[in-house]
């Protein structure tokens, strides 16, 4: 799939700080979807060049901070393009959510449920039985099954969790694994936790 990809910088020049500078902030702009993140740099407004996105001039600290720019733009590239290769779907916000990392993108579903199947083990004996542990495994083994059989992978990042997902997975769980309504909900009910 192609995509309208860019990224640009600006100066947010209604924000001076103590020492004189303005932020720098970042925009991606993916299919008209745009978002914008501060860089956590500054600028002097008037050692930058609004027209092309960078400091002026041939500094020391202009080429440093061009430098740190330039990375902060290579950095989202690739995290593009790995989506791109790993055919996920890929939106402005997704990138700059990876860039800031305000979000949880390196969990995994499977790795956060064996964390929790792990947990409920420790409390087994303590509030929690053996039986109540057996069903969340039984749950974990049907979402790495349904993975498997529908994505071919053998785990899914938390952020490409959606309606459609559970859906397929409830259909599956019905047809696949041949499973009654009662249990189908209260796997589903498990994975939600």
């Amino acid at each position: 799939m192609k995509y309208t990809f860019r990224i640009s910088f600006f100066l947010k020049k209604s924000t001076v700080r103590k020492n004189g500078k303005s932020p720098i902030i970042a925009r991606i702009t993916l299919n008209g979807e745009k978002v914008e993140f501060s860089t956590k740099l500054g600028i002097v407004a008037s050692q930058w060049n609004t027209d092309i996105g960078e400091a002026k001039g041939n500094s020391y600290e202009a080429v440093t901070l061009n430098n740190d720019l330039n990375s902060i733009r290579m950095t989202l590239y690739t995290y593009c393009r790995n989506l791109s290769e790993k055919r996920e779907i890929i939106t402005a916000d997704k990138l700059r959510k990876m860039y800031t990392q305000t979000e949880m993108y390196s969990q995994t579903l499977l790795t956060l449920f064996r964390k929790h199947n792990d947990d409920e083990l420790k409390l087994v004996g303590y509030g929690r039985v053996i039986d109540t542990y057996k069903k969340y495994e039984l749950a974990y083994r049907r979402v790495q099954g349904f993975m498997l059989h529908q994505y071919s992978k053998n785990d899914i990042y938390l952020d490409n969790l959606n309606l459609q997902f559970v859906t397929d997975f409830e259909i599956y769980l019905r047809v696949n694994c041949k499973l009654g309504v009662n249990m189908t909900a209260k796997i589903i009910q498990f994975l939600k936790k």
